[in-house]
């Protein structure tokens, strides 16, 4: 059995952050059983499903992503602040912060996680382009420490160049590159800017995203689920009607990035609904396509995907053509649903690495500022004629993603291609991780 840890923070609530971790356990130890950890907020360690997750609080007490604003977590006093601050640069001369715990025995709170690591075979970091200042203190220790092989896998993010804080990052990067056993990067960006920085180091490279690699549920069992829940699914599908499944989503790039106009959260939210739904009808009129809404992510709040696909649905003309699936499923089941599908429109990132891996056509809602989708979807997928403008005149976009349902055999046999492509470099990541 192999044992990793994925010592950065994953929500396993989102379905696409639950791929990545399958898809790791599925390209790198497809015949091995494998132990993973991850890092969540959680006050105790605990299980999600066969998951075993860590308080992340423990190696990054100042952690405030942007899903934690649902979260009500206090704010950071002022001298938590400082102490921020502080451990973005004092890794330099041997001050590793929270993670100095990790190598004092006598601290009980830290036992449970360092016996995990001490265990493990492999510790990854740069999980869903989670990768930044804080995690270079954790990454040293973890390295020089431990017997695991420790490195990135699929991180991208987006360089800090100017002002001290530039600096330090070019430092703390470095070290972190030249002590890595591996470093594979998801984002063009990120790669570039990384194998600029450590002088062309031979070990940074860039990959696809790990969740290409997970392996997908039984369709058998995709038909006994519609067929026992949502038997309008399984009977529009009996009567060739187009199955469209849908992501929508507000914790996201393109949401916080479009519809600038709005004035407020609600206004945006508004203008955002009303124009999926909008499209979706328009769907079913032109091509007689019943809607499937996923559950990609059921977080607190404005994070729970249920809740924004039923307040579009509220907003459309044809609600009798369209379902909301309310089950928590898990990654494998929903990248199956994809694979059942005749299409997949989407605004969650990894909804359209599933379908590209399962060769179903696709269009996926994006703006020109979501660099992370046009590097790991256009660029590292090649399939930038699949990415959609969602601030475009509605008519054009409607327009648009008519043109790949028009073309959807011949997309689903270039996605065949595609998928075997990004299959075979992960098997290469495979051999040099492993």
């Amino acid at each position: 059995m192999k044992r990793i840890l994925i010592a950065e923070g994953v929500p396993l609530q989102n379905r696409g952050e639950e791929a990545i971790v399958r898809g790791i356990a599925d390209f790198l130890f497809e015949n091995e059983k494998v132990e993973i950890a991850v890092m969540d907020f959680v006050d105790n360690s605990t299980y999600f499903n066969d998951i075993k997750v860590f308080p992340i609080t423990l190696l990054y007490p100042f952690h405030r992503p942007m899903r934690t604003q649902v979260m009500n977590l206090p704010d950071l006093s002022f001298f938590d602040k400082i102490r921020k601050y502080y451990n973005l640069f004092s890794f330099l001369w041997g001050d590793y912060g929270s993670a100095n715990q990790l190598l004092r025995k006598n601290n009980l709170g830290y036992k449970e996680l360092r016996e995990y690591i001490e265990g493990c075979d492999y510790v990854f970091f740069g999980h869903d382009g989670a990768w930044g200042i804080s995690s270079v203190p954790v990454f040293i220790v973890c390295r020089r420490y431990f017997k695991a092989k420790t490195g990135i896998l699929g991180s991208g993010f987006n360089p800090i160049t100017k002002g001290l804080r530039g600096l330090i990052e070019r430092v703390a990067y470095r070290k972190a590159i030249s002590l890595a056993h591996f470093a594979f990067f998801r984002e063009t960006k990120a790669f570039q800017y990384m194998k600029s920085l450590s002088l062309n180091n031979p070990l940074v490279k860039i990959t696809p995203d790990p969740a290409f690699g997970m392996k997908y549920e039984s369709l058998d069992l995709v038909d006994k689920f519609f067929s026992e829940g949502y038997p309008i699914i399984r009977a529009s599908k009996d009567a060739n009607k187009l199955i469209v499944v849908v992501t929508v989503c507000e914790n996201s790039v393109v949401f916080k990035q479009s519809f600038l106009q709005a004035e407020n959260r609600e206004e945006k939210t508004n203008i955002h609904n009303r124009l999926i739904a909008y499209l979706l009808d328009k769907l079913i009129v032109r091509y007689q396509a019943f809607i499937v809404f996923l559950p990609h992510t059921k977080d607190e709040g404005r994070g729970n995907d249920v809740l924004i696909s039923s307040e579009v649905l509220d907003l459309m003309q044809y609600k009798s053509e369209a379902v909301v699936i309310t089950d928590d499923l898990d990654a494998r089941f929903l990248k199956a649903i994809i694979k059942w599908a005749d299409f997949l429109l989407g605004e969650r990132t990894h909804s359209i690495i599933g379908a590209l891996s399962v060769a179903t056509p696709f269009g996926m809602l994006t703006n020109i500022h979501d660099h992370r989708s046009y590097s790991i979807i256009g660029e590292v997928g090649d399939c930038k004629e699949m990415l959609l403008n969602i601030e475009k005149d509605r008519q054009v976009l409607i327009d648009d993603i008519s043109i790949l349902i028009n073309n959807r055999g011949e997309l689903h046999h270039k996605l065949i291609h595609k998928s075997n492509v990004l299959k075979q470099r992960l098997i290469q990541v495979r051999d040099e991780i492993l």
